[in-house]
Parts: C-alpha cells; sequence; structure tokens
C-alpha cells in the first residue's frame, strides 16, 4: 500500500471518529399507547346475548349497526325506543397488552370520555366510578395487568334514575333533572331535539405508559403586539414522578424561533411559564378581517435518557372582549389585534345525537358552510357538548371565533361540594384544552340560567321560600360568579369571561342597552319582523325563527302519508309546542297561502329567510352601537323542522343562502323613513373602499329611474348613510307593491342589495308561466326574465345539485349566474318555484 493511500485512509478515520464519539445516545419517548378500540361488545340488561360494539360509540349506535333497533330518527321510532334510556349497558373487552408496556414506571387506563355514570371493571378488581361526561378519567393499573388475557367490563347506569334519586334528595323542587348529571343537556331532549339518552365510551380509550415524567400540555399567549414583535408567553403543563431537572426547547422553524432553558421538577403535576418574542410576526386575523396565519411551533422536554414532545399550531393575536359604560347603556364587542370586530355568525348546537357518527368529513363540511356563508364567529351554545380538537383546528385554520359556553343551559343547578367539585374539574380541564386554540374569543359561563332565575317565573312555579332562593342562588353564584371565572383567569390567560348570556332578558329595557341580547319577541313573542329595527341591542346573541327543513330529508325520514302539517308523526319532528302554528300565523302576515305540503315546506323556508334577513341588515345597520349578530341556529341534530340555516345532512336552507349576501364585508342598506328612503353602506374592511354608488327604482316590469349615479369613499369600518331618495322627487303609486329599489357599490367587487315597499305577500308579481329562460354552461346556470321574480328556488329532482346561490330575486332584465357542482345538468331538467306562481 502507498504512503498516500495509507494517508488518505487514516485522515477518513480521523474524520469518522469525532462523529461517531459525539453521537448522543437515541432517547426513549416518555409515554407509549396502546389504543383499545377493537373486540368491545355490548348487551342492555334486557338482553343475554352482546352483540359487537364500536368503540368510540354509544348505545344506540351499536344496537343500530347489530339491528337490535330501528333507526331512531326515522317516523315515530324515537317514541318507541325510549326503552333504550331506562336500561343499564355492559361493554365488555378482553384484549392483550403490549409488552413493552409492562416496563413503564406508570401505566394508566385513560377514559377520554364516557357517558355517563360508568362502573369500571378490570381484571375483576373494581378499578373506580365515573360521573361526568365531559371528563377525561386515568386509572392506575400497574398492578392489575397481566401478560396474556385482560379483562375490562364497564357498566353504565341509567341517568333518569339517578336524576330522580339526586332530586328526591334536595328539599326543594330545581326546573328540570337533567341538571344533576353532567350529560349533554340536549339529549334529554330540547325543543329541536329528541330524547335519545345514549350510553358508552364516546371517545378514545388506552392504556398509557409513561416513564419519567411527560409534557401534558402546551398552551401560547399573546402578551403583546408591537412594531415588528410580538411578545409570546408559553405555559408547559408537566408530570414528573421524581425530582429532576429537565431541559427544555421550543422551535418555531418560519420565524426562527428557538429558545432553550430548564426547569426543575418536582413530583407531581406543575406548570412551566416562559416568555420569548417573535419578529415580524405574520398575525392571525378573524374572516374577512385578514388571514388567519398559523405557525407551528414544537416542544421537546428530555433529560439524558427521555424525551418528551409536544405540536401546536397557534395564531399570534390578541382578543379581548370589550365591556364598557357608554352613554346608551354598556358595550359588549370582541376586539382582535386591537381592531373591532363585527360578528357575523350563528349559534352551533351538535351535529348529531349520535355523536360518534359526527367524524372529520362532517366538520369540514360545517365549516364549508360557515365560510361560504361569509361567517366569522360561533357560539357553542351551552347545551350541547364541547367539541373535539378537530372542530376547534378548523375554527382556527378558517378565522372563526369561537364564543364556547360551559356546558350549562336553562335551569338551576345543584350546589353541593361533590356536584361543584366535579364541574371543577370539568371546566379545567376543558379550559386548558380549547383555550390553546387561537381562534377562542371568549368563555361563558351558561346559557339563560341568569336569565331565566330572573324572569321565567321558577320562584313561583316551584313554591320557592325565601330561604330556599337565597340557597339556590347562592349555588349559581358559586359556581357561575366564583369557580368559573377563577379558573378561566388562571387556565386562560388573556381570555374574558362573562358569567351568562343573554346580560339581560328580552322584556327588560336594559336588554337593548347593555350587553349581548336573545331577542325572542319575535317568534315567542309573535311580533312582527319590522320590530328588528327598534329591538336591536349591542350584541344580538341570539334571535330566530322556524323554517322546515328541505324536502329530501323530510322525505327520507318520514313516510310520505304522513307529510301533512299536523299529521302525530310529522310532529314528532317539530319539538316546539306550538311551532307549526306559530309559522301559519307568520306566513298569513308575509307570505302566500300554500296550497299543499310541498308548497309549505318552500313557504316557510322564504318566510323563515325573510325574517332573518331582516334582522341581520337591522342589526348590521346599526353598528357600531351593535357589534354582532349570531343568529339562531346554524345546524340541526337530526331531522327536524326547527330554526336551523342548515339541515342535519347540511342541505342549505333558503335561510343560509340569504345568509351569505347579508354577511358579505359590504353591505349597501335602506331604511324606510316618513317620505323617504335613506340609502347607506356598512364596510366590514379596514382599509378604505372606493366605488361608484348607484340607486336605481324599477318597476316588476323592468322599467327603470336612475335616482343616484356617484362615486364615494368608505373609511375603514365605516357605517353610514350616503344617499336620500325623496318619495316627492319620483311621484310613484302610493302603495308602492309593484316596486323594488336597487342599490348596488361598483369598485373591485359589486355589492348589490333590493329594497321592497311592501310585505311579500303583499306584492303584485306577474306570472312566470313561459317567461323566465334558464341556460346551462359548464357548470354554471343562466337566469334572466322580463319580469320580475321572487324567492326564484332552482333545483332538480333527476339530477340533485347545489348552488352557490339559490331562493334568489332576479331583476326583469338583468342576467344571474349560479354556479353549481356538477357538469352533467341540462337545462330541460331544472324545475323551480317561485312566490310568482302564488299570484292571483
Amino acid at each position: 500500500m502507498s504512503p498516500l493511500y495509507r494517508l488518505k485512509i487514516s485522515f477518513l478515520i480521523l474524520s469518522i471518529l469525532p462523529f461517531y464519539s459525539c453521537t448522543k445516545p437515541k432517547l426513549e419517548p416518555s409515554l407509549q399507547i396502546q389504543y383499545l378500540h377493537e373486540g368491545w361488545t355490548v348487551k342492555s340488561d334486557a338482553d343475554t346475548v352482546a352483540c359487537p360494539a364500536i368503540v368510540p360509540g354509544n348505545s344506540y349506535h351499536d344496537y343500530l349497526q347489530a339491528g337490535r333497533i330501528p333507526d331512531p330518527f326515522y317516523a315515530d321510532n324515537e317514541k318507541k325506543l325510549q326503552w333504550m334510556d331506562e336500561t343499564n349497558w355492559h361493554y365488555s373487552l378482553t384484549f392483550e397488552v403490549d409488552s413493552a408496556l409492562f416496563k413503564a414506571e406508570m401505566l394508566h387506563l385513560v377514559f377520554e370520555g364516557l357517558d355517563t355514570y360508568a362502573e369500571i371493571t378490570f381484571n375483576d378488581s373494581l378499578l373506580g366510578a365515573t360521573n361526568n361526561m365531559y371528563r377525561k378519567y386515568y386509572f392506575s393499573i400497574e398492578q392489575l395487568i397481566k401478560p396474556g388475557k385482560n379483562h375490562l367490563q364497564i357498566t353504565f347506569r341509567n341517568p333518569l334514575e339517578i336524576n330522580q334519586q339526586k332530586a328526591a334528595e334536595l328539599p326543594y323542587s330545581l326546573p328540570d333533572s337533567r341538571v344533576f348529571t353532567r350529560k349533554a343537556p340536549y339529549q334529554f331532549g330540547w325543543d329541536w331535539g329528541p330524547e335519545l339518552l345514549t350510553a358508552g365510551i364516546w371517545k378514545p380509550v388506552y392504556l398509557e405508559a409513561v416513564n419519567d415524567f411527560v409534557v401534558r400540555n402546551l398552551q401560547l399567549q399573546t402578551v403583546e403586539i408591537g412594531e415588528g414583535f410580538a411578545t409570546l408567553k408559553a405555559f408547559i403543563e408537566i408530570e414528573s414522578f421524581h425530582q429532576q431537572d429537565i431541559k427544555l426547547e421550543l422551535r418555531q422553524a418560519e420565524t426562527s424561533v428557538s429558545e432553550s432553558f430548564t426547569a426543575k421538577l418536582n413530583p407531581g403535576i406543575q406548570r412551566v411559564e416562559h416568555i420569548f418574542q417573535v419578529q415580524n410576526p405574520e398575525l392571525w386575523w378573524p374572516a374577512g378581517y385578514g388571514e388567519p396565519h398559523l405557525y407551528d411551533f414544537k416542544l421537546q422536554a428530555k433529560t439524558s435518557q427521555v424525551i418528551s414532545s409536544q405540536l401546536l399550531s397557534y395564531g399570534i393575536r390578541t382578543v379581548e372582549l370589550v365591556q364598557e359604560n357608554d352613554s346608551i347603556g354598556r358595550s359588549f364587542y370582541v376586539k382582535v389585534n386591537g381592531i373591532p370586530i363585527f360578528a357575523k355568525g350563528a349559534n352551533y348546537i351538535p351535529q348529531d345525537n349520535l355523536l360518534n357518527r359526527v367524524d372529520s368529513a362532517r366538520h369540514k363540511s360545517l365549516f364549508q358552510r360557515v365560510t361560504d356563508a361569509n361567517m366569522n364567529m360561533l357560539r357553542i351554545w351551552g347545551g350541547g357538548i364541547y367539541e373535539d380538537d378537530y372542530f376547534y383546528d378548523l375554527a382556527d385554520q378558517h378565522g372563526i371565533l369561537i364564543w364556547q359556553d360551559f356546558m350549562y343551559a336553562c335551569a338551576m343547578y345543584p350546589g353541593d361540594s361533590a356536584f361543584l367539585n366535579n364541574a371543577a374539574i370539568e371546566a379545567e380541564q376543558q379550559i386548558k384544552r380549547i383555550s390553546k386554540h387561537s381562534s377562542l374569543a371568549l368563555w361563558c359561563g351558561n346559557n339563560e340560567i341568569d336569565n331565566g332565575w330572573k324572569d321565567w317565573g321558577w320562584q313561583k312555579q316551584y313554591t320557592y321560600s325565601a330561604s330556599d332562593s337565597a340557597r339556590i342562588y347562592q349555588d349559581y353564584q358559586a359556581l357561575f360568579e366564583a369557580i368559573l371565572p377563577k379558573l378561566v383567569h388562571q387556565f386562560a390567560p388573556g381570555i374574558s369571561y362573562h358569567p351568562s348570556s343573554p346580560t339581560y332578558g328580552w322584556g327588560h329595557p336594559e336588554a337593548l342597552t347593555h350587553g349581548d341580547s336573545h331577542y325572542w319577541g319575535i317568534w315567542w313573542g309573535m311580533e312582527n319582523f319590522e320590530n328588528y329595527r327598534f329591538k336591536t341591542g349591542r350584541f344580538m346573541s341570539e334571535y330566530g325563527f322556524q323554517g322546515f327543513p328541505n324536502e329530501q330529508i323530510l322525505k327520507k325520514y318520514i313516510p310520505e302519508k304522513n307529510l301533512h302539517l299536523y299529521d302525530s308523526v310529522l310532529l314528532i319532528h317539530q319539538k316546539h309546542p306550538t311551532g307549526n302554528q306559530t309559522i301559519e300565523v307568520y306566513q298569513e302576515k308575509y307570505m302566500p297561502r300554500p296550497r299543499n305540503f310541498s308548497e309549505q315546506v318552500y313557504i316557510s323556508q322564504v318566510l323563515q329567510a325573510y325574517g332573518m334577513e331582516a334582522g341581520i341588515r337591522f342589526h348590521r345597520m346599526q353598528k357600531p352601537v351593535c357589534m354582532g349578530t349570531l343568529y339562531w341556529q346554524l345546524n340541526d341534530c337530526w331531522p327536524v323542522i326547527s330554526w336551523s340555516g342548515l339541515d342535519y345532512e347540511y342541505h342549505p336552507k333558503a335561510l343560509h343562502y340569504r345568509v351569505a349576501e347579508s354577511f358579505r364585508d359590504i353591505m349597501p342598506w335602506a331604511k324606510e323613513a316618513e317620505d323617504e328612503v335613506i340609502i347607506g353602506i356598512n364596510s366590514d374592511i379596514n382599509q378604505e373602499v372606493t366605488g361608484k354608488l348607484t340607486v336605481t327604482l324599477i318597476d316588476f316590469q323592468g322599467e327603470k329611474k336612475l335616482v343616484c349615479d356617484s362615486l364615494i369613499q368608505l373609511k375603514p369600518l365605516s357605517n353610514g348613510d350616503f344617499y336620500h331618495f325623496n318619495y316627492a322627487e319620483y311621484p310613484v303609486d302610493p302603495v308602492r307593491n309593484a316596486l323594488v329599489l336597487e342599490f348596488r357599490l361598483e369598485g373591485e367587487k359589486t355589492y348589490q342589495n333590493i329594497h321592497y315597499f311592501q310585505r311579500p305577500r303583499n306584492l303584485v308579481l306577474s306570472p312566470v308561466d313561459d317567461t323566465i329562460e334558464l341556460s346551462i354552461r359548464e357548470d354554471s346556470i343562466f337566469i334572466t326574465s322580463p319580469v320580475l321574480v321572487k324567492s326564484l328556488y332552482l333545483y332538480s329532482d333527476a339530477k340533485p345539485f347545489e348552488a352557490s346561490d339559490n331562493y334568489m330575486d332576479v331583476i326583469p332584465g338583468e342576467t344571474l349566474k349560479v354556479s353549481i357542482n356538477r357538469k352533467d345538468l341540462e337545462a330541460k331538467e331544472l324545475s323551480y318555484r317561485c312566490l310568482n306562481q302564488f299570484a292571483d
């Protein structure tokens, strides 16, 4: 071998040796998980033979899949299946433990959600019992596991029986017995939902093996946003089994964040805080105000042998609920990154009564509907559930602010120490989990409980003594004015807490001047839709009106023979005691009379959309006095006649289409005065907008009179009037039942609105037998008509489709273009309904 080759080999060896000598030993993950989702069986008390169970899942879904019960949503099956609510349920699993888990320092059996009163037996030993479907439970099983077969059994007790027992222990009656159980209130039935009391393992279950320590949670708070920087604080929760020092590293590649720090741990759970800066950050904004930019942060905590990691997608933003006394009363609005946000959205209820059927695809469908409707906020109503992590991930990604209720609604709750301790653990777990999401805008203690106590007559109805009343309200204050706000302050720094929604009930004058308002004078109070103009509060967090679901849903879940307005089977899918009567009363005021059930479905949807569109426009017209409009309700949990804009299968009703138009970032509006119409424009765009405003008076045959044509400039986030249309300057029929005022703003985008002078029932509409022209090119429908067409609904029985707009008005002589989700549709396969078809 030549000296040159010896030199090269020596150099190679010397180069490699330092690399190997410096290589660190591989760190072992501190946490290992074995999911226990396969092989479960279930049976009720009444059955001797079990059937396969789906986990996560529930008793109704398991028996439905096994063919033991019919579809609880079909016809009147809900009533036939009430025995399911009144029995106990037994879930069993035999499994083997992964050999690697036997070496762990700590081994837990973890249930992320048990519904609800569960007794857990592991290898013939009673592990414990649970009483809260919203809590995560850990059970230590190091001493109980064994090689080979292990057996796990869970018995779920009937909650109705337990509620009765707990109610009997009190010296007075609370307004509703469901309050004793920390189970989703809506499952006991609501005025839009069935009584289906599911039982089961409704969230993941697994074995968790931990060595040394584990990072349990990572939260970030935006402390300050400055010129070219943002200051953030990390809150890191770590569980350690020893006294030790660990090294933590927080990384974010996009912003070059690289933070290293140490923490001294004692046995138990502790919180580590760390402040750092991000240079030149892109901020997270709600939809319509900017991009909801998210950064991916990675935290690693390690010793010389063990490593634990957490990932967090986080948008840098500040958020606050502003409530300040002013000349009107007390304001109520959300401010993000220092900018006041006009909240546009809806109230959200759970998407199904059988919750395991709500998967990521359904969440995606829902959020696509939300963004299509130009919303920027959802209120997670307090009678349902805390949603899963993916739901909040989608809210983060889409820029949808979340108003999060704690799960308490419409009744007074117990105040004994066991209940309050249970509630506190639930709240702490949920606050830590949800508050890491940038979409979270505020926590609210409950739905309508303070309102109910002060306004719904419970004291008289239940004959409370003075001492009873004092005790019940003290229990209320203990939970909603002491425990919950303290926990929010402790575990959700920077997030506001609102004790109860609404601030005042709708019968009080303060409901229109102070805080948030649930205005139910329309619907419950039978007031006219026009009253929204005068009954607008500072933040409209609830208001609504019912409409039938789409006909395809009704036909799928109700036999055709039962599709009659007051049929007993149909009324099982109308949970409001006077719902259909109320719809009929308003129809007589506002709409032509339907002649059959199919027309009833159509007319009810047009009525619902008409009323809610009026409410939304009146709310937006009063910005900045009013700073939010969240209608009741976004969605359904089963096929039902309800206040929703989306039916059970996410098909838009007329309401949802009209909401999308009413929630656009710029809304031209009109307001009638004694002898004029005031034309104004509301802009939710945070920059100046220039455009040409045209106002045109049009009769229903297409004759037009231009009354305004001027260049205007909108200030950022502004609202104000720009033109006064005086009746005297344009003499027309004083009844004005065949006229429409069209106003549009044309710039980078075109924004259009129209104003009628009469209710739809009183409009003189022309017949449209052969006058509507429909054509299709690729994936778009083009619509023209020589006469005004009111509330045009396009559909196809042969080839069902979804359209970018529907239930729309067609101005004579103008062409509307509507996108559809299929390319194989022909014009001859189209059908339509419109109010013109009801013309005398």
